[in-house]
């Protein structure tokens, strides 16, 4: 990867999100006249494509190659995270990537800024400061999901168990369990 060739100390944060949740704010916020019947179909739809991709080239060829994601009726190969992570991981080692996962921001963002100002190794905001960040303009803040109201239960049931086993190579990868998102 050249940005380790050329900036071989770069730290790489990543801010990840329980997939299933992901995807579905994703279906909400880019499309139009959604609905929970259709995001369950094109979920199934998608999960059958991918696995017959895998089947027949591998995870990581139906997970990159765009000829085959652009045929997804929903981007479900972004949650697939380990196998983005293992590309990191290949070129970068382990201790200068942050993953934080957006819940653990949105629960204590002055926790999440202080750890990341640690793994940058620069000095800390005062809490006034980081209140300012934290109080700043939102973005990306969608209201089309509260409109159409919560995921089927057997929508989240079918991604969970088609996250699941990439969730827990995520788990190994980063030495942390949280990453199984498992329903808290």
């Amino acid at each position: 990867m050249m940005l380790h060739h050329l900036f071989p100390a770069t730290k790489i944060i990543v801010i990840l999100r329980n997939p299933t949740d992901r995807l579905y704010s994703d279906y909400v916020y880019f499309r139009k006249n959604v609905s929970q019947e259709q995001f369950h179909d094109y979920c199934k739809q998608s999960i059958i494509l991918f696995k017959e991709c895998e089947k027949k080239h591998g995870v990581r060829y139906c997970v990159h190659n765009s000829s085959i994601v652009n045929q997804f009726k929903v981007r479900i190969h972004i949650g697939l995270y380990s196998i983005y992570m293992a590309d990191w991981l290949d070129v970068f080692p382990r201790n200068q990537i942050l993953p934080i996962k957006l819940d653990d921001y949105s629960k204590n963002p002055t926790k999440t800024f202080t750890e990341i100002f640690s793994f940058l190794g620069v000095a800390s905001l005062n809490q006034e400061e980081i209140q300012k960040i934290i109080d700043g303009a939102k973005k990306n803040v969608g209201t089309r999901k509260q409109n159409m109201g919560a995921m089927k239960s057997e929508t989240r049931t079918m991604l969970n168990k088609f996250h699941a086993p990439f969730n827990k190579v995520m788990a190994v990868q980063m030495k942390d369990e949280t990453f199984l998102w498992l329903r808290e």
